[in-house]
């Protein structure tokens, strides 16, 4: 068994996929890992293998933190706003 998971944004996921900051794959068998590491062979990325608890946590925490950054800039916009300041 292994996890992949995919760190891709809206309106830019071609990009994000022909240029990810990592790959990422969560797996205990060396064979699969061998296999997923030919397949990613030609991207350009540093290629990262953990177990597939670690993967799927920093897949869920990269989500979260990219979450609250927006977040954030509306709560931002919310004082700005209640402040009379263009934001």
């Amino acid at each position: 068994m292994v996890s992949n998971p995919e760190f891709l944004r809206e309106g830019t996921s071609v990009h994000d996929y022909l240029n990810p900051p990592l790959t990422l794959i969560g797996t205990d068998c060396e064979y699969a890992e061998q296999k997923f590491r030919e397949l990613y062979k030609d991207i350009n990325a540093e290629f990262v293998c953990t177990d597939i608890k670690v993967a799927e946590m920093m897949k869920y925490v990269n989500n979260t933190y990219h979450a609250l950054k927006i977040v954030f800039g509306n709560e931002v916009g919310n004082i700005c706003k209640g402040l009379d300041i263009d934001s």
